[in-house]
């Protein structure tokens, strides 16, 4: 399987403001990454879907994001997180609520149909 949270300002699906993703190899290390962010924050991005976390607490997320970057000690995690925490900051400066989508690859690893991510994150190059 493989896995990808796109995060977007207000209620506009169409223009992605940060993503992270992960390979069929890094799906668990992502999963177990959002599940503890969602037990901190109003951004429980963990399971397949998408949701919304209203204005007043995109603040509240930047900060635990701000938080976790200094309790990870994972390159790739800090990757992660960075890129979250770099698109909820520009969403909560603009003022706008965040809206998000949760990918998992359905067909899991015995197929590389459209759902198939590379590990990766907003601003990198792979």
């Amino acid at each position: 399987m493989a896995a990808r949270l796109d995060l977007y300002a207000g209620n506009d699906a169409n223009d992605s403001v940060g993503f992270v993703s992960a390979n069929d190899e890094d799906e668990e290390r992502l999963a177990a990454l959002l599940a503890d962010l969602a037990g901190r924050s109003a951004l429980s991005a963990e399971g397949h879907g998408s949701g919304h976390v209203a204005a007043g607490s995109v603040a509240a997320v930047v900060q635990e994001l701000a938080e976790l970057a200094r309790e990870v000690d994972d390159g790739l995690e800090r990757s992660w997180v960075a890129a979250m925490h770099d698109a909820a900051s520009s969403i909560a400066a603009d003022g706008n609520s965040l809206m998000w989508r949760m990918r998992y690859d359905v067909g899991g690893s015995v197929d590389d149909g459209p759902d198939e991510f590379p590990t990766a994150w907003s601003g990198s190059t792979t």
